[in-house]
C-alpha cells in the first residue's frame, strides 16, 4: 500500500491541473489460484499469437527475427504460467514446428502430458506421438 500512495502523490504533484484520479486494485491470489494461471497464460499466448502474425508481416529480416524472438518468449511465459493449458501447449508447439524446432515441441508437449493437472491428456499424448513420427 505504501508504494501505491507514494506513486499517487507523485502523479498529483506532477499534474496539478488534474482534479482527480481513480485507482482501482484488488488482490489476485495468483499463486494459489489455478483460474488466474490459466487466464494469464491465455492472455500471454494471445500476445504471442500477435507476434507470430507480425512475423509474416515484418518489414525486413531484422524485424522478422525480432518478432520470432518475442513470440518465443511470450509462448514460453504462457507455458510457464500454465504448462497444463492445452491452448498454451498447442499454440507453442505449432510455433515450434513452424520454426523447425520439433525436438523442443516434443519436449513441451511431453512435459504437459506428465502433469497431474492434465486430466484428459489423450490429445497431448497423440500430439507427442505425431510429432515423434513427423520427426522421423
Amino acid at each position: 500500500m505504501g508504494v501505491r500512495e507514494l506513486l499517487t502523490k507523485a502523479i498529483f504533484d506532477q499534474n496539478p491541473d488534474r482534479e482527480f484520479y481513480l485507482e482501482e486494485s484488488f488482490p489476485l491470489g495468483f499463486l494459489q489460484n489455478a483460474y488466474s494461471h490459466r487466464t494469464f497464460s491465455k492472455l500471454r499466448a494471445s500476445i504471442a499469437g500477435l507476434y507470430v502474425w507480425r512475423v509474416s508481416h515484418a518489414a525486413g529480416a531484422t524485424d522478422q527475427a525480432r518478432m520470432v524472438r518475442e513470440a518465443d518468449f511470450a509462448f514460453r511465459q504462457a507455458w510457464a504460467l500454465c504448462p497444463y493449458s492445452p491452448e498454451a501447449v498447442f499454440r507453442y508447439v505449432n510455433f515450434l514446428v513452424d520454426q523447425k524446432r520439433v525436438d523442443e515441441a516434443i519436449l513441451v508437449a511431453g512435459t504437459a502430458t506428465k502433469l497431474p493437472q492434465s486430466k484428459d491428456n489423450t490429445q497431448l499424448v497423440q500430439l507427442v506421438n505425431q510429432l515423434k513420427q513427423w520427426r522421423k
